[in-house]
């Protein structure tokens, strides 16, 4: 919407007017000082809600009834009034040429109707209308509610007018923008309703912001909890095909030719094949010697690992003693900041000479060296501590798997013993079987999200929202330089 003031004038005890006429553009009142220049602006301020009255005490007081205020909006003019004694102020469209409605205006009964008097707050809220600065929400990230943050001040034709009064030298100085506000949250709020107030945006780029910003924050927290979610997942498959070849080692014969990651994609159907599926034996069958010949190699094989681990991780923490031994110790020698020599002359014809500022030189260049070195010995010493830090963690997790391979190793080893004590071996593939059904149903029984279809869903909103805020291109109207500027 455009807008620009038409008219500033009072209507006086005698029912006379006095105006002032502007059109649009740049307008320049020119006069000596004392007549009444500032008023016009502090009679605006009063027209436009200023709860304070600031109108300058002297002959205008004094002899004024009315003080009204006409914009030109783009297809009507707004006529706001308002006297000194009464707490409401008038506001109305009216129709006609400045001259008809001056000519009205000296019958101030008929013209100025108590029922188009508003009361402040009513009238702040009408006439925000007019320039669509009433919104109910201006958070682009509401949050920080749920922490008990207020909502922010939302801009009203009060915060308005700050933009619209500009200082004088506003023609030739840019920088005077928001000179008024002296206090900084003053300051920061007319910014931030700046965009407002040039029309940049509306209320729905808020409500988007919002959405955009809690999305995020939900895509943040699935993010974070679906390598957990991956890694639980992870562990029942490899558990699961474990169990299922602990089983073949038993039996001789496959339970089932589903695999694990099979079986984790659809647990229910799953279950009820391995429920249904019968035990069977075949005792010519191999498969113990080979399943315990493979978990021995792999166990060979993880143990060359977590030696190497130890090794590293026992040379770090030498080093680690080592370097805080050194500083230890070079922290009792005193060490020459610098060397000083004179100037040398030759002994038989007094003739200067430079050798000895050459060695000089270098022995200042060697001592430069060896403070810069013995200066690096923290940073050595940290360097290390983050290296033993990573060795630590790397070795426990090659230990877990270390032990999950001795661990399966220990079930073969078991099931020989069962033997031994006369349990045949179709019970001991039952009870393999009867485990196999226990880890799936607990598995099966914890409560899951659908993390993947619910991150999918929130990239999707998301790229229908993104173009929606770009539309506003908010970020090239008012640059991130250029508020910092007025921050500043």
């Amino acid at each position: 919407m455009k807008c620009y003031v038409k008219s500033v004038g009072v209507v006086d005890r005698d029912n006379e007017v006095h105006q002032v006429t502007f059109k649009s553009g740049l307008n320049i009142i020119t006069g000596k000082s004392s007549m009444g220049k500032s008023a016009i602006i502090e009679i605006f301020d009063f027209c436009f809600g200023n709860s304070d009255d600031t109108i300058p005490k002297g002959v205008i007081t004094a002899r004024s009834k009315m003080y009204f205020t006409i914009l030109q909006l783009e297809a009507e003019l707004l006529c706001l009034a308002r006297t000194r004694d009464v707490d409401k102020i008038f506001i109305a469209e009216v129709s006609g040429s400045l001259d008809e409605i001056f000519q009205r205006m000296k019958n101030i009964n008929a013209f100025f109707t108590p029922n188009m008097f508003l009361s402040v707050r009513d009238f702040n809220k009408e006439l925000g209308r007019y320039f669509a600065v009433t919104m109910t929400d201006i958070d682009e990230d509401d949050s920080p509610r749920e922490y008990g943050k207020s909502k922010s001040a939302t801009p009203s034709v009060r915060s308005f007018v700050s933009y619209m009064l500009q200082h004088q030298n506003l023609v030739a100085n840019k920088h005077a923008l928001f000179y008024r506000f002296d206090e900084k949250e003053k300051r920061d709020q007319a910014i931030e309703h700046l965009k407002i107030f040039m029309n940049f945006v509306d209320q729905d780029y808020f409500y988007l912001s919002q959405e955009q910003n809690q999305l995020r924050a939900e895509q943040k927290k699935i993010e974070a909890q679906l390598p957990k979610t991956k890694g639980e997942k992870e562990h029942f498959i490899k558990r699961i095909d474990g169990l299922l070849a602990e089983y073949k080692v038993i039996s001789g014969t496959d339970l089932t030719p589903l695999t694990g990651a099979q079986i984790a994609g659809s647990l229910k159907p799953s279950f009820r094949k391995i429920h249904d599926a019968n035990v069977r034996i075949d005792s010519q069958a191999d498969a113990y010697s080979l399943r315990k010949k493979t978990l021995e190699d792999d166990r060979s094989k993880q143990t060359i690992i977590v030696r190497e681990l130890q090794d590293k991780l026992y040379a770090v923490r030498s080093s680690i003693s080592l370097t805080e031994d050194f500083a230890k110790n070079i922290a009792e020698i005193p060490v020459p900041e610098y060397a000083e020599v004179s100037d040398a002359y030759c002994p038989f014809c007094d003739a200067p000479h430079e050798q000895v500022e050459v060695e000089a030189n270098k022995l200042t260049a060697a001592i430069g060296w060896m403070n810069r070195e013995l200066k690096t010995t923290s940073y050595a010493r940290e360097s290390f501590r983050d290296e033993e830090n990573k060795l630590i963690k790397s070795l426990a997790k090659e230990k877990d798997i270390l032990s999950g391979i001795q661990t399966s190793i220990n079930q073969l080893t078991k099931q020989v013993e069962d033997l031994k004590k006369s349990k045949t071996v179709d019970e001991i593939a039952l009870r393999v079987k009867h485990r196999i059904k226990g880890v799936i149903e607990d598995y099966d029984s914890k409560p899951k999200t659908e993390y993947e279809g619910t991150l999918q869903f929130i990239k999707d909103r998301l790229a229908v929202i993104k173009p929606l805020l770009d539309a506003y291109v908010v970020d090239q109207l008012i640059p991130d330089t250029t508020l910092s500027f007025f921050s500043a």
